[in-house]
């Protein structure tokens, strides 16, 4: 780790780990539900981490992000956890998304299964 300021050390966890969602390609809707808030809080956060940054659009900011990463700038241990938290909870969030179907099983309206964009049914 390099003693230069990077964005890992200068915004605070939550900000670091919105960058890093929006470095993915998320949505600021996507990235609400996966940290379990709102798009206009995400939209706040996003602000504050463009004036920290001096980043004006999230382009600027994942392309900051992917050099910072590619010049060994931050601690790959980490930023290993963090990344491979954020996927987990991408693929959940995929997962939930992915729902294309919902049907009475049996007609009967007291059980329903969902069916997967993958065609896997689940019973919920």
């Amino acid at each position: 780790m390099h003693g230069k300021l990077t964005l890992q050390n200068l915004l605070t966890p939550k900000q670091f780990r919105v960058a890093l969602l929006v470095t993915s390609g998320l949505k600021n809707a996507e990235i609400g539900v996966i940290l379990g808030t709102t798009e206009n809080m995400i939209k706040n956060i996003l602000r504050d981490i463009y004036d920290r940054s001096g980043c004006s659009n999230r382009v600027e900011l994942a392309l900051l992000m992917v050099h910072e990463a590619e010049t060994g700038m931050y601690d790959g241990r980490i930023l290993g956890q963090d990344l491979a938290t954020l996927r987990k909870l991408v693929r959940e969030l995929d997962r939930e998304l992915s729902i294309i179907e919902l049907t009475s099983a049996g007609g009967n309206g007291n059980s329903s299964q969902i069916r997967y964009a993958d065609g896997v049914e689940h019973n919920r």
